[in-house]
């Protein structure tokens, strides 16, 4: 699942210093991170459904992926840098809920 996410870091690297070349990488590599974020949201849901992971947990997880799920929906309202950083953060804060419900199992 982490794949995305060094794809995305790995097209920041090759873009260099152009503003345009930066903004293609980051646009080519959104939908993949989002696409991460969704896979280890369903993931973690599944897992809390249970009933074993504390609502703190599931109230943190929760305000991440609604902030998140709007930039990754709507992009354009922010620069595609900040987006990415902000879909990045969001899904390290669901790995770790994730990792944590897992380990509650």
């Amino acid at each position: 699942m982490r794949a995305p996410l060094l794809a995305a870091a790995i097209g920041f690297a090759l873009s260099g210093c152009q503003t345009a070349s930066l903004n293609i990488a980051i646009q080519q590599n959104l939908p993949k991170a989002c696409q991460a974020l969704e896979t280890a949201y369903a993931a973690f849901t599944s897992i809390a459904e249970i009933g074993t992971v504390k609502q703190s947990m599931i109230d943190k997880e929760a305000a991440a992926y609604v902030g998140v799920r709007n930039l990754c929906v709507n992009p354009e309202r922010e620069t595609a840098a900040d987006v990415v950083a902000q879909v990045a953060q969001a899904y390290a804060t669901i790995d770790a809920a994730l990792n944590i419900a897992r380990q509650a199992q």
